[in-house]
């Protein structure tokens, strides 16, 4: 608990429960389900197994596959989404853009 891995408010994923964490308590961790479930998990648990937090570091890698037909121009398609990531504020210029 002094790591303090998670806080109020952040997404997670603690074993196969994925959500908000509503409540840090002494004894439990409280996350509401992105369906609407508050779940409690004791913190014995949470604090001995695996925690995924989604938003604990603010820069994140997004992978998108985008298909067009074999009729379009791939350089077209290439120069058109290089450009609307260049007018993204938040894209990073490194690592580069990487088109297979």
């Amino acid at each position: 608990m002094v790591e303090r891995p998670i806080k109020i408010g952040d997404q997670v994923q603690i074993n196969d429960v994925s959500g908000y964490v509503t409540d840090i308590r002494i004894i439990s961790t409280l996350i509401r389900t992105y369906d609407g479930l508050l779940v409690r998990i004791p913190n014995q648990q949470v604090f001995t197994t695996n925690i995924t937090n989604i938003v604990g570091h603010p820069v994140r890698r997004f992978e998108y596959t985008i298909r067009i037909r074999y009729s379009d121009d791939a350089n077209a398609a290439i120069f058109l989404i290089k450009d609307l990531i260049d007018k993204e504020p938040f894209a990073l210029l490194n690592p580069s853009l990487r088109f297979s």
